[in-house]
């Protein structure tokens, strides 16, 4: 009996330890999380209440489903049992969706920067008081420290004592800008900007497209041509971890696919290069592979497939030599090869491919980045009109799914109710797609549904003199920082310049 009720004991202590609160939400980033040790928490006020009351400063973790550094930390730390205890002994753990509070994380992300000099990126860890005063932040940090870094084994220790005694100190905050600067950031070199990984910061190639400086052509011709563009199944990764767009960082991300549709799209027009011609269709077609369901496309590809990174892309050396065995790329395999689609062997690389596992879908239907590619099928329809067909479509789905009651809402899975409200980058980017639409078809019930929705988000956002990235007590307010996609606040300032020449 005695024994009995013991392991009674220990099965109910085994579920307090590995429950927790995220198994009330719909994120599938914090989803994935569920079943982590660590008592994680959603952002919310009954959570940064919980911190008040029991006195305990606050991990808070930002990531997304398909990132690879916060998979890697997730199966390192986040299911490590002796870590778990420490997490859930001195601190209140939240778990925060960045594609579904973009406002906070952009928040954070700036913070980090002013503070650190360069940025987090993904995952972004922040150790701050119930108040919210942050006094650690980082990106990825490892379960055990070594003799050049620390790990959360010390961390999370050092952290608490910290803040027990108080001898910790709190991060500033600025609310300044940085100008959107191309000849501070290119490189002659490698082609682009910067001089590390390269991401296409399309905003900055859109500058470079207005004064027609060549180097929109040169960087647009290098990531067609190297390992940014998957030249098999078409689309863009997000980015190459080289400074010479060789090896991809092999995430897809829907609003990449829009935003480089939309660029080359114009480049096109400019020059009639048919290799843009050719990357437009080929992107717009890998979107209709594998986002489009419904006639509204998913976030995000993972970059891991079979727990391998890219192990989905990659073919081996022995793979190859089958494929280009009777022609003239048989023989440099041993040292470096440039395989593209012209090589006309893309069918047979397709073959291999459907063999393997596809990585994991983030099946999230997010209001600005659709609307991002809606806008890109408009502008590609000046290339091919069947995309405007695509394009009136996928809004007529996406309003449905998406605006209620004279609201847009943010995100959602298929046949699930939209719950979270809009924020800034929706309502602009929704905007935008709009008058992209009126440009292409002249549908009146377009241009005006763009004015009511810049109506109902001056209300929301406008205050002061200022934008901000959401309407709720947090109050971030909205930069021209464009350096992953289009800033809501400079797309915002274009929608309000074309509402006015169109009035």
């Amino acid at each position: 009996m005695i024994k009995f009720i013991y392991i009674i004991v220990f099965f109910f202590n085994t579920i307090a330890l590995t429950a927790n609160e995220l198994k009330y939400e719909t994120s599938p980033y914090l989803k994935q999380h569920v079943k982590n040790p660590i008592n994680w928490y959603a952002y919310n006020d009954k959570t940064l209440a919980l911190a008040k009351k029991e006195n305990k400063p606050i991990f808070l973790s930002i990531g997304y489903s398909t990132c690879h550094w916060c998979h890697l930390m997730a199966e390192e730390s986040f299911t490590n049992e002796k870590l778990a205890k420490l997490f859930n002994k001195y601190f209140i753990s939240i778990k925060v969706d960045k594609e579904e509070m973009p406002h906070l994380d952009a928040y954070y992300q700036k913070l980090h920067k002013i503070n650190k000099k360069h940025p987090a990126g993904w995952p972004i860890n922040i150790f701050m008081t119930p108040q919210k005063e942050v006094f650690y932040m980082s990106g990825y940090i490892p379960p055990n420290s070594k003799e050049d870094y620390i790990g959360f084994d010390k961390l999370l220790i050092e952290l608490s004592q910290q803040y027990k005694s108080k001898k910790f100190k709190i991060f500033k905050t600025s609310s300044s800008s940085t100008p959107l600067h191309v000849e501070k950031v290119w490189d002659d070199f490698g082609i682009g900007f910067g001089s590390g990984a390269k991401f296409p910061e399309v905003a900055r190639i859109h500058k470079l497209l207005d004064n027609n400086d060549k180097r929109a052509y040169e960087m647009l011709d290098v990531i067609a041509m190297r390992g940014l563009y998957d030249h098999v199944d078409g689309g863009f990764f997000r980015y190459t971890i080289d400074s010479d767009w060789e090896i991809p960082h092999f995430e897809k991300m829907l609003y990449n696919q829009a935003e480089l549709i939309g660029v080359y799209t114009r480049a096109y027009l400019l020059s009639k290069k048919e290799l843009y011609k050719k990357v437009v269709e080929e992107t717009v077609a890998f979107c209709d592979e594998r986002f489009l369901k419904d006639n509204v496309y998913f976030s995000a590809s993972d970059a891991v497939s079979n727990k391998e990174e890219g192990g989905y892309y990659i073919f081996s050396k022995k793979e190859l030599l089958e494929v280009f065995k009777d022609t003239k790329y048989a023989t440099p395999f041993n040292s470096k090869y440039h395989i593209t689609s012209d090589t006309n062997k893309r069918d047979e690389l397709k073959k291999i491919r459907s063999k393997k596992l596809y990585p994991f879908i983030d099946k999230k239907i997010n209001t600005a980045w659709n609307a991002l590619m809606i806008e890109a099928l408009y502008k590609a329809s000046k290339i091919d009109k069947k995309y405007e067909l695509q394009a009136d479509t996928s809004l007529k789905v996406l309003t449905k799914l998406m605006f209620d009651k004279g609201e847009l809402y943010h995100q959602t899975l298929l046949h699930v109710e939209a719950k979270q409200k809009g924020f800034l980058e929706d309502y602009s980017f929704m905007i935008s797609a709009l008058l992209s639409g009126y440009e292409v078809t002249n549908d009146e019930e377009k241009l005006n549904f763009a004015k009511y929705l810049y109506v109902v988000a001056k209300r929301k956002f406008y205050k002061d003199g200022s934008w901000y990235l959401s309407d709720d007590e947090l109050e971030i307010k909205a930069n021209i920082d464009s350096t992953h996609y289009t800033s809501p606040l400079t797309k915002m300032l274009k929608n309000i310049k074309k509402l006015d020449n169109l009035l």
